[in-house]
């Protein structure tokens, strides 16, 4: 018989084992009613390295994109033969034209129905007379541009090439401004005062491979961003009762608004370090390389708003680079000019409620201006019809 010190002992444990039993059977039904939600799916980076240095997914492989905690935006897509987000696979052995697209999330456009980006919607008005490939990446800077572009030139042997520019794709060249981890991309580092592009491995990690197969982890870490939530809460109580609350940042073009000189210093010498290899590179001549500039936004759709964005970080390094394209031989679009016009025209506006990136008013813009370029109509002469549609 028990005496009651015993009998006290036994009912902790077995109260603790009914609490931990309930955490368990909790865990498991959240994990198969979320399997049944969009949550967001691990993109499954492969390893960069020196026998594989092109930053690239798993695959041949289905996805599914989601936005935050109430599932926002939800999109299903497809990562080809060649590890790139593109529902065609890719062709090693085709003769036809080919356009190569290359640039970062915004090309990669993981919320965005294939058809409805800018690839897509330009791959619709080729046609059967040529091509369009995309090659890009979330994260990836205009440093990695040039690897994209080697990669493609080496592999799919394109007569165009379209880079899409974005705000942070100039400082994010470089080590000590990229965000987040980085790994995977080449950057450029420099020696001696002078920029040379490195290349950052990346290796996977089989422990993260397998909890990723959790939609409950996903949900928690992709989803609702619990990491960076924990983070925010302990900085605001860590800062409670502080003298002065520290000022929110302010973004331009998804970048850090403020000018500082060395950051503009070096994000110039990215540009110009850029335009000095993309011959190389690309292995084009500039006549069949466009660049595609993306506007200020949301800061577009007022005056006032557009005047100060004008003089930030990004108002000054888009000026430099279509500056430099320009002076270099290179066909340029301005989104910045036809989001405004169609703006005032319609009121439409080229990003999601809850995400800077182009919605899929912003890729169809960005599509018809492609359109209009001398590059376009020379490789692809009445390519555009059905656009529309």
């Amino acid at each position: 018989m028990l005496n009651p010190t015993q009998r006290v002992h036994t009912s902790f444990w077995q109260s603790l084992g009914l609490v931990i039993f309930g955490c368990f059977i909790a865990v498991v039904l959240l994990e198969l009613a979320l399997q049944f939600l969009p949550v967001h799916d691990s993109m499954l980076a492969t390893a960069v390295n020196e026998q594989s240095p092109v930053a690239r997914y798993l695959p041949n492989r289905d996805f599914t994109y989601s936005l935050g905690a109430d599932f926002a935006i939800v999109n299903r897509g497809h990562v080809n033969n060649a590890g790139f987000v593109n529902d065609q696979d890719y062709d090693t052995q085709a003769h036809s034209p080919l356009v190569a697209v290359i640039g970062d999330s915004y090309v990669e456009a993981l919320m965005v129905p294939y058809k409805q980006t800018l690839q897509g919607t330009l791959a619709r008005a080729v046609g059967k007379e040529g091509r369009v490939y995309s090659f890009a990446m979330s994260g990836a800077p205009l440093s990695q541009y040039l690897v994209y572009a080697d990669y493609a030139r080496s592999y799919y042997r394109p007569d165009a090439l379209i880079f899409v520019i974005v705000g942070n794709d100039f400082d994010e060249s470089l080590p000590k401004y990229r965000e987040g981890n980085g790994k995977r991309f080449h950057y450029f580092k420099e020696v001696d005062g002078k920029l040379s592009l490195s290349r950052e491995d990346y290796l996977p990690s089989p422990l993260r491979r397998l909890l990723r197969k959790s939609a409950l982890l996903r949900y928690l870490y992709i989803n609702v961003h619990l990491p960076e939530r924990l983070a925010n809460w302990r900085a605001a109580w860590a800062s409670k009762g502080t003298a002065t609350a520290k000022a929110e940042p302010q973004y331009v073009g998804n970048t850090s608004a403020g000018v500082d000189p060395e950051r503009l210093r070096l994000s110039e010498s990215v540009v110009d370090k850029f335009f000095e290899m993309l011959p190389e590179k690309s292995g084009l001549d500039p006549s069949h390389i466009l660049f595609v500039v993306d506007g200020m936004r949301p800061e577009l759709y007022s005056l006032e708003s557009y005047r100060s964005a004008h003089e930030s970080y990004f108002g000054k390094m888009r000026s430099y680079f279509m500056r430099a394209a320009q002076q270099r031989g290179y066909e340029l679009v301005d989104l910045h000019s036809y989001y405004a016009a169609k703006h005032k025209r319609t009121g439409a506006k080229f990003e999601f409620e809850r995400d800077a990136h182009w919605n899929a008013k912003g890729h169809q813009t960005a599509a018809e201006a492609v359109l209009q370029t001398s590059l376009w109509s020379h490789l692809f002469p009445g390519a555009h019809l059905g656009i529309g549609e």
